[in-house]
C-alpha cells in the first residue's frame, strides 16, 4: 500500500488483486453470504481513501474498518429505502373485477370531464387545456395566455383542485 500511495500503479494493481480475497471473505463473515456489489463498493471506498493510509500502522484493520463501515453504509441505504417502499409482489397483476370498462363508460367519463372543465372559469380552463390536454410547456401556455408561469401554474393548481372537487374526487 505504501507503494501504490508514492504512485506505483503496478503495485497497486498487485495490491487489488492480493486483498479480494480478503474483501470477500470479510463480507461472507459480516453478511452470510458472498456478495461481489459489496466487495467492489468496498475496494472503491479503499480507493477513495488510500490516502489516509498511515504505512506506519497495521493494513488489514485499516481495510477490515473500510469494508466493515461500507456494509454498514449499505445496511443503512437499505433499510432507508424499505422503509419508503412497498412490496407490490401481493397485489393482484390485473384488476379483480370480471368486466372491463365498456366504451359506453368511456364516453361518459369524457363527457363528466367536458362538463367540469366548462364550470372553470376561462383562464383555468384555457391553463388546462393548453398544459394538459395540448401539451404545451409552460413557457409555451403563459405566452399564448398573455401571462407569466407563475400565475400559470396557480391557474392549473386551482383549476385541477376544483375539477377534483367536481368530478367527485377529494
Amino acid at each position: 500500500m505504501a507503494a501504490a500511495q508514492a504512485g506505483d500503479a503496478a503495485a497497486y494493481r498487485r495490491l487489488l488483486t492480493e486483498i479480494l480475497p480478503f474483501v470477500r471473505a470479510l463480507i461472507i463473515r459480516q453478511v452470510g453470504r458472498a456478495d461481489e456489489d459489496a466487495a467492489q463498493e468496498a475496494l472503491l471506498s479503499l480507493h477513495l481513501v488510500r490516502h489516509t493510509y498511515d504505512p506506519a500502522r497495521p493494513f488489514k484493520p485499516w481495510l477490515a474498518a473500510i469494508v466493515r463501515h461500507r456494509l454498514l453504509d449499505e445496511l443503512r441505504r437499505i433499510k432507508r429505502r424499505s422503509a419508503k417502499e412497498t412490496t407490490v409482489d401481493d397485489f393482484d397483476v390485473t384488476s379483480n373485477r370480471l368486466v372491463t370498462n365498456s366504451d359506453q363508460e368511456a364516453v361518459d367519463e369524457v363527457q363528466a370531464l367536458r362538463h367540469a372543465l366548462d364550470q372553470l372559469p376561462e383562464a383555468q380552463r384555457q391553463a388546462i387545456v393548453l398544459l394538459k390536454l395540448q401539451d404545451k410547456s409552460l413557457a409555451e401556455a403563459a405566452l399564448e395566455m398573455g401571462t407569466n408561469i407563475g400565475a400559470l401554474k396557480v391557474s392549473v393548481h386551482r383549476a385541477l383542485k376544483r375539477l377534483k372537487g367536481l368530478m367527485g374526487g377529494e
